[in-house]
Formats: structure tokens, sequence, C-alpha cells
């Protein structure tokens, strides 16, 4: 029993209450679900991911620091190039995560056209890859923290406010990564139990939503703010913009699905 004084679950008007579904059947929780998996909005979604995935490719892998790229003593030159290795291989597997997220959604986009229930594979997929982002997102913050400690307290770069400021922007970034990917979680949790019981248990939040509009805002407001003798390249570019694309397709797939889930259609 919840609050409302039922199940926690949407009945078939959209309101909170007793329902069922079966394995087959097309609910109207499901139809909802099944209708925007489908909808020309997810699928610019899953387009603009992949684009963001590609150009992740071409701009973030590669390369590696020259001789005096770091501001750093001498004595620190092996340590940041054993920390480029290590976010190399950070970038290698954000990458896997972005291939099985996108892949997931691809998947999902693919069952929900069909017809029937769509298929929780690809849902489980993005699910596999957003827990891999929290993981990752988190340890970055850490190794980060980490660095920070190490090299600012032993050059003569920063003082102890500086150290302290980057320490704080660091954990408000972890908190803001635990917490959206918890949001993002508790998203593909919701549709997948339309998908395999009929009804969700739980509204979907909003707040993915809003921030994934925030985070997109941020994005565009940056680039347009880049100083007119900075160029950053077009694939920079492209990729910024294919990712605020998708945060904003995503978002209003989560609004108008969970519009229709709290109206029952």
């Amino acid at each position: 029993m919840d609050e409302h004084g039922g199940d926690g679950s949407y009945g078939e008007n959209g309101n909170y209450g007793e329902s069922g579904g079966g394995v087959t059947e097309l609910t109207a929780a499901r139809r909802a679900a099944k209708e925007c998996g489908a909808s020309p909005c997810f699928l610019a979604a899953a387009v603009a991911y992949t684009v963001n995935a590609v150009l992740y490719v071409l701009t973030n892998l590669g390369g590696s620091p020259g001789p005096g790229v770091w501001p750093f003593a001498e004595d620190y030159h092996a340590l940041f190039r054993g920390v480029h290795i290590v976010t190399t291989l950070m970038s290698v597997v954000q990458l896997a995560v972005l291939a099985l997220t996108g892949a997931g959604m691809w998947i999902f986009f693919v069952d929900c056209k069909k017809a029937g229930v769509p298929s929780v594979r690809g849902l489980k997929a993005a699910r596999a890859g957003v827990l891999i982002s929290l993981v990752l997102g988190v340890a970055g913050c850490l190794v980060s923290a980490g660095i920070c400690i190490w090299v600012l307290s032993g050059t003569g770069y920063a003082g102890r406010n500086v150290l302290w400021e980057t320490l704080t922007d660091l954990f408000l970034l972890a908190a803001l990564l635990v917490f959206y990917y918890v949001k993002a979680l508790k998203c593909e949790g919701v549709v997948r139990g339309i998908c395999q019981t009929g009804w969700p248990k739980k509204k979907l939040p909003t707040s993915l939503a809003v921030m994934n509009f925030i985070l997109a805002g941020l994005t565009l407001f940056g680039l347009l703010e880049l100083p007119a003798w900075e160029d950053p390249g077009v694939l920079y570019l492209a990729e910024q913009i294919s990712q605020a694309v998708s945060g904003i397709c995503a978002g209003i797939c989560i609004l108008t699905l969970r519009g229709r889930l709290l109206a029952g259609v």
C-alpha cells in the first residue's frame, strides 16, 4: 500500500490503485510505452546518441601529450603520461558504454515498431550501460581528486584554498552524476516494469527530463560563449550539438510518456 491507498501502480484509467496485466496483453500503459518508444522523437534521440558516440571516437581517443603540455615540474611528466594512459583506457570503456546504451535504444525502438508487447532486452542493455557509466563517473572523480591532492599540494601552483575548491567541485560533480544516473535507472525500471507486468509501479521521474534540458542548455550556451578567436573544430561542435539534441529528445519522451500514463491513454 502507498500513500494513495493502492499498490503503487497505475490503474487502467491512469490513476493509482489495484491493476493487472497479462504477459501479452497490450494494456494502456504498454501501448503508451510502445508508441513513445517508436515515436520520431525517440528515433531522433537514438540517432543523435549514435552520432555522438561516433564523434566521441574521433575526438577523444588517440593522441598523446607532447613535451611541455603539462605546466608542472619535470618530475610530474611521468605521472601525467601515466594519467593519460589511464584516461585513454577509460575513454575506451566509455566508448563501450556508449555502444551498449546506443544499441539498447535501437533495440527498444525496433521492438516497439513490431506488433505486440515490446521486449525488455534493449532496456536491459541500456541499464547495463547506465550502471557502468555510474561506476566510471564516480571512479573518475575519485581519481581526479587523488591527482589534485598529489599535484596541487606538492607544487607551488596552488594554495590550500584552491585545493579545497577543486575537491569541492569534484565532490559536487560526483553527487550530480550519482543523482542523474540513479534517476536514469529508475526511469528504465519503470518502463521495464510496464513491458513486463502491464502497469508501472512508480511514476517516471520528471527530474531526469529537467536535468537533460538543463545540461543541453548549458552545452549549447557554452558553444555560443566560445571566444571568436577560438576554433574548437567541426567534430567537437557536432559532438556537443548531438549530445544536446539527444538529451532534449530523451527528455521530451520521458515527459510525454509520463503524461500519457497519468492520463491513462
